[in-house]
């Protein structure tokens, strides 16, 4: 009976041997199996960070190489355009050098004519309320006056005295009566050297200038410049009537008198002058000169 026991003990000894040996086998086996695996999921870790790198620097390049591609074509299209800009320049440039070309030529043109045959031979003058009316479209023969008009130039030198004795600055000198002919020249020149529109504001053609009267002056100041400066200009404007005087060409008045403003041009018209002043008008609205 003991023998038996001793048996069955050893027989459970053995058992419990082996499923030691058995779970310590499977142990071994699985945590090789893990460490393997481990290693496996390292690896494939490396290789694909290897990989994200490889694919990070190929995005890298490409985007680099796209950017170089934009910038090139954008240094292309800047290029095309400043080429296009430039040859829309330069036709510019040509198209307003031949627009001068043709206004010199048509200026030339007008000058050449002018002086070959300055006006057409006027035979009369014109008159309105008695004085004789000179404006771009009334003029005067050729030869109407060989000198200032020595009551009005008289009249002249009267107010320039009474403005020399209130210190207003202008000269004693002015300028009076001029011939056709020396209207003619100071019309051409003002064409050549100013062209056409700016000489038919500034300047009369050879048989319509007031200065072929006798009757007008312009005032200059004491450089010898037309006179421009305040306050002389005003007084000589609200004053010039009690001499018989009035500012021919007043302010505002262009497109009426066909002259830019000259505070310093001064028409005679004797006793009628401050009924002119005191009405505001030019002398072609006052007479109602069509």
């Amino acid at each position: 009976m003991l023998n038996i026991i001793k048996e069955n003990k050893l027989r459970i000894l053995f058992v419990f041997l082996i499923v030691g040996v058995l779970t310590i086998s499977i142990y071994i086996s699985n945590k090789a199996e893990i460490e393997a695996l481990k290693a496996y999921q390292s690896e494939v870790k490396v290789a694909i960070e290897l990989k994200e790198d490889s694919l990070q620097k190929e995005k890298e390049l490409r985007e680099k190489k796209e950017a170089e591609i934009r910038e090139a074509k954008r240094i292309e299209e800047e290029t095309l355009a400043k080429e296009k800009l430039a040859r829309e320049q330069e036709a510019l440039e040509k198209e307003r050098l031949s627009q001068e070309k043709k206004k010199t030529e048509k200026e030339n043109s007008t000058v050449n004519n002018t002086e070959k045959n300055p006006q057409s031979e006027i035979k009369s003058a014109t008159y309105f309320g008695g004085h004789v009316i000179v404006n771009k479209k009334y003029g005067l023969p050729r030869n109407f006056a060989t000198r200032e008009d020595p009551h009005a130039a008289s009249m002249l030198k009267k107010l320039i005295s009474e403005m020399q004795s209130l210190n207003y600055v202008v000269a004693s000198d002015y300028a009076g009566f001029r011939t056709y002919e020396h209207q003619n020249r100071l019309y051409t020149n003002y064409v050549k050297n100013h062209g056409q529109a700016a000489a038919d504001i500034s300047s009369a053609k050879p048989g319509h200038s007031e200065h072929q009267t006798g009757l007008t002056f312009d005032l200059r100041s004491l450089s010898g410049a037309l006179l421009t400066t305040e306050p002389e200009i005003t007084w000589v404007r609200e004053n010039a009537h009690r001499y018989g005087f009035i500012v021919r060409y007043p302010e505002g008045k262009t497109h009426i008198t066909g002259y830019k403003y000259e505070p310093w041009h001064l028409r005679y018209l004797g006793n009628d002058a401050t009924q002119v002043y005191q009405s505001g008008k030019t002398l072609e609205e006052y007479f109602n000169i069509p």
